[in-house]
């Protein structure tokens, strides 16, 4: 997926409870206004194998606008319950990958896995990130270019020339 334009979610990729596997892909120059430049799910259990999610951005959205801010330059992970449903949030799976040059303009400039990826609140359930043998690197964001709310899981993955710009860390855990 290449240059996608969106206004919302996901700017290449959009998934509600969906557990797609997704391989040998490359995910870059994506675009979205409130969470997943690259990709933003909602619901699932993907898997991301020797996937490389490059250059994808939350842009400018109105501070106003319902709370959002712009969550996940190159990936969001998210749970939502609008309908009063039991939604068990999931696990996603990135292994063997690259999550880099990603930026948001608010949270999570790689990586958001938590701002709405779950409170246990009733309305976001948790979810669970598993990363594995796998690259993050010179993503931006004002609040980490990593941000995990709830459930981090990584091996093996080399972290490195990230910025967060209002924080003195490149992660930032809730």
């Amino acid at each position: 997926m290449n240059a996608g334009n969106a206004t919302g979610y996901g700017g290449g990729i959009f998934m509600d409870i969906s557990s797609p596997y997704i391989e040998n892909s490359v995910i870059s120059y994506n675009k979205a206004t409130l969470q997943g430049g690259g990709v933003g799910t909602y619901n699932g259990s993907p898997t991301f194998e020797n996937v490389q999610i490059i250059h994808n951005e939350i842009g400018y959205i109105n501070y106003n606008t319902r709370g959002y801010y712009g969550y996940g330059g190159g990936i969001s992970f998210g749970t939502r319950n609008f309908t009063g449903n039991s939604y068990s949030g999931g696990t996603a799976y990135i292994n063997n990958s690259v999550i880099s040059y990603n930026s948001s303009v608010y949270v999570g400039g790689g990586i958001d896995a938590g701002w709405f990826g779950g409170t246990g609140d009733g309305y976001h359930p948790p979810i669970e990130v598993e990363i594995k043998n796998s690259v993050i690197s010179h993503n931006e964001a004002p609040l980490g270019s990593i941000y995990s709310g709830v459930f981090l899981d990584m091996e093996n993955v080399e972290i490195f020339n990230n910025l967060s710009t209002s924080l003195p860390f490149a992660m930032a855990s809730s």
